[in-house]
C-alpha cells in the first residue's frame, strides 16, 4: 500500500501484488471520511482496501504513514491478515533503548505476543523501525548482516511505487481542473495495466516475444475496443467516403467500390488541389479517396506499375 499522490497532485489510495503489480483495490483519498467508533483514517484505509483477502492468511507491506499498534492487533485477530511496515519515531510504544545511537550494522529485536519490532542501524545516526506480524524469529541475512525482515520489506514494499510508474509511462491522462475526469482517467490507466498483467500470465509464450511489449498490447487493446463501434459505422450508407475508407484501412477490409468509374464522376465539380480562384472544373475522380482532380494533376502509371502500386 503507498499514500503518494499522482503527478497531477492527486491521491489514490492502492493495494498491489507485491509480484505481478496487479491493482487488486484502490479508493480515491479526500481527507475526510466517515469513520466508525473513532477509527484513525489510516486504518481505516487498511480496513477498506484488504477487504478482498479478509481471512486468507496474506501479508500486507505498508508504509509508515499507515502503521499502528492497534492495526496490527486489529488485522492480526478480526482479519487474519499479518503486516510488515516501517515505523515512525514518535510512536509511544517504542523503547526508548531502540531510538538511541548504536554502532552502523546492528541491530535491536523486541517481542510482543506476536508483533516483532526491529531497530537497525544502516549508516551513522540513522535509525530504521519496522514492526511486523509475519516474521517470528530474530534472523539476520549472512550475507548482507541485516535482518531478514528488512530483506523482505525491500522485497515486498515496491508494488504500489511499480504500478504508478507503470501508469506514468504511458497515460491517457491530460490536464483538466474536472475531478471526475482526472478519476477516470486513472480508471482507464488502471484497467489498461491490469488487463495486460492478466493477458501476460494466461498467455506466458506472448511475454516472452521480445516484440510484445507494453505499446504492442496498447494498440492491441485499443483496435480490439474500437473495432465493433467501426463496423457498425462502416454499415452506415450516408457515411462520408473519406472516413469509409480510413474505416476500411484500419479494419483492413477492402476498400468500398464506387458507384462510377474513377474517370467519369456523375457530373463535372472543382478540383480539389487547384486553388480555388482558378475554379477549374473536371471530370475525373481517385480512385482510392474519390478526391475530385484535374489533368494537371492526373498521375500516369501504366498496368505493371498500378498493380504494384
Amino acid at each position: 500500500m503507498s499514500s503518494k499522490p499522482d503527478k497531477y497532485g492527486m491521491k489514490i489510495m492502492m493495494m498491489n501484488d507485491s509480484k505481478t503489480f496487479y491493482m487488486v483495490n484502490a479508493i480515491p483519498y479526500v481527507g475526510k471520511v466517515n469513520v466508525e467508533n473513532n477509527e484513525p483514517v489510516p486504518t481505516y484505509y487498511v480496513r477498506k482496501l484488504s477487504e478482498p483477502i479478509h481471512g486468507t492468511h496474506r501479508n500486507i507491506t505498508i508504509d509508515n504513514w499507515f502503521t499502528s499498534i492497534p492495526l496490527y492487533e486489529e488485522m492480526f485477530h478480526q482479519y487474519k491478515l499479518s503486516i510488515l511496515g516501517t515505523l515512525r519515531k514518535n510512536k509511544r510504544e517504542i523503547p526508548t533503548s531502540f531510538l538511541g545511537r548504536k554502532a552502523v550494522g546492528t541491530s535491536l529485536f523486541a517481542f510482543d505476543h506476536n508483533k516483532m519490532l526491529v531497530s537497525y542501524t544502516p549508516k551513522r545516526n540513522n535509525v530504521v523501525l519496522l514492526l511486523s506480524t509475519l516474521h517470528p524469529d530474530s534472523s539476520i541475512n549472512v550475507d548482507t548482516g541485516k535482518p531478514n525482515l528488512i530483506h523482505s520489506y525491500n522485497e515486498t514494499k515496491g508494488g504500489t511505487d511499480s504500478f504508478d510508474q507503470l501508469c506514468h509511462s504511458y497515460t491517457t491522462s491530460r490536464k483538466t481542473r474536472r475531478w471526475p475526469v482526472r478519476i477516470f482517467f486513472n480508471m482507464l490507466d488502471a484497467s489498461e495495466i491490469n488487463a495486460m498483467i492478466i493477458f501476460s500470465l494466461v498467455n506466458p509464450d506472448w511475454k516472452e516475444n521480445t516484440k510484445n511489449n507494453r505499446k504492442t498490447f496498447l494498440k492491441e487493446l485499443s483496435n480490439s475496443l474500437i473495432e465493433p463501434h467501426l463496423r457498425e459505422r462502416a454499415q452506415v450508407t450516408t457515411l462520408r467516403s473519406y472516413l469509409r475508407l480510413s474505416i476500411s484501412e484500419i479494419l483492413g477490409m477492402d476498400a468500398p467500390q464506387r458507384q462510377h468509374p474513377a474517370t467519369d464522376l456523375p457530373r463535372k465539380v472543382r478540383c480539389a488541389i487547384c486553388p480555388r480562384g482558378e475554379d477549374r472544373k473536371t471530370n475525373f475522380g481517385c480512385s482510392k479517396c474519390y478526391k475530385p482532380y484535374c489533368l494537371e494533376h492526373r498521375a500516369k502509371l501504366c498496368c505493371q506499375c498500378e498493380d504494384t502500386n
